[in-house]
């Protein structure tokens, strides 16, 4: 009984459930002459009882002066380490929620200094852990919360037309671009300082790196080693081994007139081997990563971030700055800008509110049943003079809080890249490619592809400028005002609100309580809040303030 019940429920059965348990055992030998079918009654009542079932967090503590409950010890040993692990408390390959699981076992979870305590030993322990930042999987529920706030995890889910991705030179890899979006996020998580506004208006970026540079400069010694050990004597000694191996091979013993062909192809390959080899090492020092062992075309993803792949060298010490001008934080990374992007285009209507909810807490009314959201098609204007038509008055009682904020995006194009022109062909119509292909005498053969810049020299091609300003004005927030050139210069101005920050904040209490907050919630989130100032902009400071608050610790 007590074994069944500790694997179960994980703890340890009281005096009254052993005494249950066992007296429910004893009547069932009694009634019946089959012990073992006795016992498999036993241990299916143990399966069937309410917390091997459900998660319990009815308050089965202390009940305080106002006839709140408090959570008992094991109902909180489970809140705990389901907020931060997804697991149970102590369970296997968890490290980090045994600690959860010790403070249960010692007795130590019965205030909140003691929930405090419990939880900022495993927040440190995970930032001081040999694998920290390296995998989600170490607080699996924290980056989920950044997943969910911004979004950018859906980026493999906006489909980008194949052709399109050509036309722009480009390998789109958006599976990639969230990788890198979330070792950024840990990069910032793991300084801990000033988070919500490193994390909105950094122009550092991690680009096909992990975010552990000494794991990186490692391998990349490793790899110029191995290069550098490719000289001829090794390539001899290869092709001696594998002739030596075609001798011994049954077939070429029954056959001796197909070992001189084949041993002429294997001292091709040696040579050959040979000039790959030392290719790859002249890129390796002059990229600073070999993109022999990477194939090119994955590579290319680094255009996303206005990075040039024939000249660009990766830097194995990460992050690294891109201009000031052209980033700012998650909102302005391609994994962003791509999962709140449409097909073939950007979105700025659903940006703007993303921005305006998430960020400066406002509530968006719905679409009117009979209005017509769709954005009539020009193919000579631009995607922000179509939406000239939103400002009419009937919609612009809506969209005034939405189209400054989104439009402000329109300085990057849907792959998330920075831009600054718009581009005209001769008929006056807006270019979406990157390169136009002239073609040869024939009519069909492509004997060169000029990019727009080429073309725009040649007279062909008309641009205009980019038209990303906004203005504050029209949203009525207290402590935003004035105009904006584009959404770099938007983000700066947000992010140093405390609104913004408050705002942040209380998603965070949606996360962690898995409800919207309630009027008898303030004391909780103005301590989430003074606690993330009073440390500096400590995220670890915010969450153990909240997993040690009223809110998550009592109930009516």
């Amino acid at each position: 009984i007590t074994a069944t019940f500790s694997r179960l429920v994980s703890r340890q059965p009281t005096g009254q459930e052993t005494a249950k348990y066992t007296a429910f055992l004893k009547k069932n030998l009694d009634e019946t002459s089959d012990p073992e079918r006795s016992v498999k009654a036993t241990m299916m009542a143990i399966y069937l009882s309410p917390e091997a079932i459900y998660r319990m967090e009815w308050g089965l503590g202390k009940t305080d002066s106002h006839g709140r409950r408090m959570l008992s010890p094991n109902e909180l040993a489970y809140a705990l380490s389901y907020a931060l692990f997804d697991t149970p408390p102590g369970s296997r390959g968890r490290n980090q929620s045994r600690a959860i699981a010790t403070a249960f076992q010692k007795n130590q979870l019965n205030t909140q200094k003691d929930i405090a305590r419990v939880v900022s030993q495993v927040l440190n322990h995970e930032q001081h852990s040999p694998t920290a930042g390296r995998s989600t999987d170490n607080l699996p529920r924290i980056i989920r919360f950044f997943h969910q706030f911004f979004g950018y995890h859906h980026a493999p889910d906006v489909f980008k037309d194949s052709r399109r991705v050509n036309e722009h030179g480009l390998w789109h890899d958006p599976r990639t671009l969230v990788k890198d979006a979330d070792n950024l996020i840990k990069s910032i998580l793991r300084k801990d300082r000033d988070v919500f506004k490193q994390l909105l208006t950094t122009n550092h970026v991690l680009v096909f790196h992990n975010g552990d540079n000494q794991a990186q400069i490692d391998r990349h010694n490793r790899l110029i080693a191995d290069l550098k050990s490719y000289d001829e004597q090794r390539v001899r000694n290869e092709i001696a081994k594998r002739k030596a191996g075609i001798l011994k091979k049954p077939k070429y013993r029954a056959n001796p007139r197909l070992v001189p062909p084949k041993i002429a192809a294997i001292e091709r390959e040696g040579k050959n081997l040979l000039a790959q080899k030392k290719a790859e090492l002249k890129r390796a020092l002059a990229r600073g990563i070999s993109l022999g062992r990477v194939k090119s075309r994955n590579y290319r993803y680094i255009r996303a971030y206005n990075l040039d792949t024939k000249t660009w060298k990766w830097p194995s010490v990460q992050p690294f700055e891109l201009p000031k001008s052209q980033r700012a934080g998650i909102l302005t990374h391609p994994a962003w800008l791509v999962a709140h992007s449409l097909n073939d285009g950007n979105d700025p209507i659903h940006r703007g509110i993303w921005v305006y909810e998430k960020l400066l807490a406002g509530v968006i009314a719905d679409v009117p049943p009979d209005v017509d959201a769709r954005v009539p098609e020009n193919p000579h204007k631009t995607l922000r003079q179509r939406l000239d038509i939103l400002r009419a008055k009937a919609c612009w009682k809506c969209h005034h809080k939405i189209n400054p904020l989104g439009e402000a995006f329109e300085s990057f194009d849907d792959f998330g890249r920075f831009r600054t022109r718009h581009y005209f062909d001769e008929n006056k119509k807006l270019v979406t490619r990157s390169h136009h292909h002239v073609p040869g005498e024939n009519g069909r053969d492509v004997v060169r592809s000029l990019n727009r810049d080429q073309l725009v020299a040649q007279g062909k091609y008309t641009t205009i400028p980019v038209n990303a300003a906004g203005s504050f004005d029209t949203l009525g927030i207290p402590g935003l005002k004035g105009d904006f050139k584009n959404a770099v210069q938007m983000i700066h101005a947000i992010a140093g609100t405390d609104r913004a920050r408050q705002s942040i904040i209380r998603h965070l209490f949606r996360y962690f309580m898995g409800r919207n907050e309630t009027l008898t919630d303030s004391a909780t989130l103005i301590n989430a809040d003074q606690a993330y100032i009073n440390s500096g902009g400590s995220l670890k400071a915010v969450i153990v303030s909240l997993l040690s608050s009223d809110s998550f610790v009592y109930r009516k």
